[in-house]
């Protein structure tokens, strides 16, 4: 490990760390930081409405001059809502402008200015008839500008904190030669987006052996990141696509940065491999990069998957937690041993968790871990009876709602498999060469692959590739509605699927 002033000095560069300060790994994205920004002005603003119309604070219009209701509602309900567009439009929801605390306070102050103003018209006209809204109106709207200036002060401030502790910001990787990526690592860290480069990885890991690849993406996916940008020239085509289909395989954006457009502005040496894979073009200040993949279910999306599945897990758990203990009862006068097992599986950005099922087999067996472990076989000796009629119900999968609430795992997402699972003799990932782009997303309960069939033993490669295109499906169609589908067809797949055993 360097720094990223002793990699100047190098021909080439190998995987570069630049950790945040104490080690901290960022978990607030800056959409995150601006939304609760928002949140904030909108709590702020609502209390500002109320205060124009309490009555205690001598601040409510004459009866005989206007209905009290309707300008309360019209205040109360219009106001914070009016507020929260006009800041959007000053540009005031901007993250760098959020970061620059005398930018972020002169728009602050011009947007509050432009919607408390008419308000402050109508209120200074109707004080001609009642002196205490003369005397409050310009009290409250000066207090209005003093907040918007604290809380902007407050928000960059804050910011500042929070990023240079490593705690706020997007997580980024270069990978290119020490003479493309360095300018561009520096361009990038002047342009006060919310970036963090983390790593610099040189041209040499994706030239050498299969080994070597396989490390770089693996350090890659441990260091949790947002985005992977490519840096390289013409004469480095072949390994732009090489490194930009392996990289499809991580829960990142891959960016291609534009030392491969020509000079007319057309894309030189992409071939048809890499072309399939752009969808549209991406922009950090003004730099403007092409889009190669994309992070499945970014920013909101993300947000309502997750609700949406622990929101359902909790209720879920609530209603199986009478059948959930008389279970425990039978797996405890079946069998002696534990009622649950754990086991670890591979979960989001190839992460490994435990995942919680009811034990099915002897206390022997479901001890027994590594690589000489086999799957389930019908009519497997191993699985006690009443463990069968758990397997053959699907009910030994109900303990991963606990998975499902710790934030392991979704409802609905693709099947985590074991570690050493094989698929006719040969294990996941060598079977199928895109399998790990399953781990873009949580693994889930229930999935599209189990509802189309595509569950049970995986005895041939069919088998699994069929399951993983299923996954992959899933992961690129996402929806609300494919999640309720799949919910719905669950419950009628596992009780007639003869693959369950």
């Amino acid at each position: 490990m360097v720094s990223m002033t002793g990699l100047a000095t190098r021909a080439s560069a190998t995987f570069e760390d630049f950790p945040p300060r104490k080690g901290t790994i960022a978990r607030i994205k800056p959409w995150h930081y601006v939304v609760a920004i928002q949140a904030v002005d909108l709590i702020v603003v609502a209390i500002f409405a109320f205060l124009l119309l309490e009555p205690e604070g001598v601040v409510q219009p004459s009866r005989t001059q206007l209905p009290v209701l309707p300008m309360q509602l019209a205040v109360l309900l219009l106001f914070p809502i009016a507020a929260h567009c006009v800041f959007q439009v000053c540009g005031c929801y901007d993250f760098r402008t959020v970061m620059q605390w005398r930018n972020s306070m002169l728009r602050g102050v011009l947007a509050w200015a432009i919607t408390s103003g008419p308000i402050v018209a109508v209120f200074l006209m109707l004080g001609q008839a009642d002196q205490r809204l003369a005397d409050w109106t310009p009290v409250w709207f000066l207090s209005g500008i003093a907040v918007t200036v604290g809380l902007r002060v407050l928000a960059a401030t804050l910011g500042t904190v929070l990023y240079r502790n490593g705690i706020l910001g997007r997580r980024i990787a270069i990978i290119g030669g020490a003479s493309a990526a360095l300018p561009y690592a520096k361009r990038i860290r002047e342009l006060g987006e919310g970036l963090r480069i983390c790593a610099i990885v040189s041209d040499q890991d994706w030239c050498g052996d299969e080994a070597s690849r396989g490390r770089t993406l693996e350090m890659l996916r441990q260091a949790q990141l947002d985005a992977v940008i490519l840096v390289s020239s013409q004469q480095d085509h072949a390994r732009v696509v090489e490194a930009a289909q392996a990289l499809r395989l991580l829960p990142v954006h891959v960016l291609l940065a534009p030392w491969v457009i020509g000079a007319d502005g057309s894309l030189m040496a992409l071939d048809g491999s890499l072309m399939a894979l752009s969808d549209s073009s991406a922009e950090i200040g003004d730099l403007t990069l092409l889009r190669l993949a994309t992070r499945p279910l970014e920013g909101w999306r993300w947000v309502l998957k997750d609700v949406q599945d622990r929101s359902l897990a909790a209720l879920l758990l609530l209603i199986a937690l009478p059948a959930m203990v008389l279970i425990a009862l039978g797996i405890k006068l079946s069998s002696p041993g534990p009622v649950f097992y754990r086991q670890e599986r591979r979960g989001y950005g190839g992460s490994t968790f435990r995942i919680f099922k009811f034990r099915t087999m002897t206390a022997a067996a479901s001890a027994a871990s590594g690589t000489e472990v086999r799957l389930t076989t019908r009519g497997d000796s191993r699985v006690f009876p009443f463990g069968h009629l758990l397997r053959k119900t699907s009910l030994d999968e109900v303990p991963q709602l606990l998975n499902v609430l710790l934030g392991d795992m979704w409802l609905i997402g693709p099947r985590p498999h074991p570690l050493w699972a094989k698929a006719a003799g040969i294990s996941y990932e060598k079977a199928v060469t895109n399998y790990a782009a399953r781990y873009r997303i949580k693994p889930g309960i229930t999935g599209w692959a189990q509802i189309n069939g595509w569950r049970g033993p995986t005895e041939t490669l069919e088998q699994i590739a069929k399951r993983v295109e299923y996954d992959l499906y899933y992961i690129e169609n996402w929806s609300v509605a494919l999640d309720l589908r799949i919910l719905v067809r669950t419950v009628t797949c596992v009780m007639s699927h003869d693959n369950a055993f």
